[in-house]
């Protein structure tokens, strides 16, 4: 860290210079999942009656609409707790965490009457797909997907925004882990033995 902020890098920078390339990296490597399908769907020993035709905007759709998204929202939850934290084992503590709460929420709110809130706060897009496809047909299930609106949209414009907020608390808390560091180094004693064996080796020729 002091070896970092003494080059000209600023700390806007390197904060979420870390923060873009892990997450340009994590939805680099999620692309294995549509691959992944779409090579498993060429399979030979697979039955074409049960198969549709091939569209890669559908892939595309879910790719950007629901994985990316997820993954940035995701992403700054787990790198604010680092960034306020400094510690590993409170990173994997809140990815416990969040998934517990996930499934208590989940849980508890699968009454019909919470569907509509459910299809806002849920932070994989998960209740807002099922809103938005809850009165189609199976041939419409197997052949569309929804439009980017209503509470697909809503939910994705919450949660990014939401996003945002966790990102700017991580600046919030780094900014002033480094003004207390710099702040303990300017108040620490003068004259103390450290101070004495510091001015002694810069003597020595």
């Amino acid at each position: 860290g002091p070896i970092v902020h003494s080059t000209r890098l600023s700390r806007f920078d390197y904060l979420f210079g870390r923060f873009t390339g892990a997450f340009l990296a994590g939805a680099l490597l999620f692309l294995s999942v549509p691959a992944g399908m779409m090579v498993g769907a060429a399979m030979p020993w697979l039955d074409p009656e049960t198969l549709g035709p091939f569209n890669l905007g559908h892939y595309a759709w879910v790719y950007l609409a629901g994985c990316v998204p997820t993954l940035f929202v995701t992403g700054a939850g787990f790198f604010a707790i680092a960034t306020a934290t400094r510690s590993m084992m409170w990173s994997y503590v809140g990815v416990i965490a969040f998934l517990i709460l996930y499934v208590i929420a989940t849980t508890f709110l699968a009454r019909p009457e919470f569907e509509r809130l459910v299809a806002l706060i849920d932070p994989f897009g998960l209740g807002a797909y099922d809103q938005a496809t809850k009165y189609w047909t199976a041939a419409e299930r197997n052949s569309r997907l929804p439009e980017f609106s209503g509470y697909i949209l809503w939910n994705r414009v919450l949660w990014v925004g939401l996003a945002f907020a966790l990102l700017g608390l991580a600046w919030t808390f780094y900014s002033r882990a480094v003004n207390g560091a710099r702040m303990a180094a300017a108040a620490a004693p003068r004259g103390g033995p450290l101070d004495e064996t510091a001015r002694a080796s810069r003597a020595v020729p």
